[in-house]
């Protein structure tokens, strides 16, 4: 009796961890769907920020930040052998919730101030050479990471500009 009891239980918690979980991504993955729906870049925006040789990369697998995010592959890269992406750019947009804490992230000790229109931004040079640029505006987080530090950051105003 003991066993059928202990079956039941552990089947009842499954399906209601299963039950949180999806009540806990399934908003997310709407809310991501709809601000990839409506923001999107070209490599003619790399271009005009001033990259060379820009394409647009498709990714297959799950990259580090969840999406919208758009990868280019630039002839511009960092002479950092620590880098796996040397040249490339990566822009995130992430929507932010009205509730969600609105701090930017501190790369570490090189992480400093970043005018950007009177929006909250921050700048860091990463280990591996590339800059790092990072900013809210509206409800959404944007993280605009590459080589060149004039490039990203011309490319984060020009970003910037297109946010609502």
């Amino acid at each position: 009796m003991n066993i059928k009891i202990l079956k039941w239980s552990g089947l009842f918690l499954g399906v209601l961890l299963l039950g949180l979980i999806a009540n806990f991504l399934l908003p997310v993955a709407i809310s991501r769907a709809s601000v990839s729906s409506s923001f999107s870049l070209t490599a003619a925006d790399a271009i005009q920020a001033g990259y060379a040789g820009t394409k647009l990369i498709t990714v297959t697998a799950i990259g580090r930040f969840p999406a919208p995010s758009f990868y280019f592959n630039t002839k511009d890269k960092v002479t950092s052998p620590l880098s796996e992406t040397p040249n490339v750019v990566m822009v995130s947009v992430l929507p932010l919730s009205d509730a969600a804490a609105k701090t930017l992230f501190n790369y570490g000790i090189d992480s400093h101030y970043f005018a950007l229109a009177g929006i909250s931004a921050q700048e860091a040079t990463m280990l591996d050479g590339k800059v790092a640029i990072n900013f809210i505006k509206g409800n959404n987080y944007v993280i605009v990471m590459g080589p060149d530090k004039k490039k990203i950051e011309t490319f984060a105003l020009a970003i910037a500009a297109r946010i609502q």
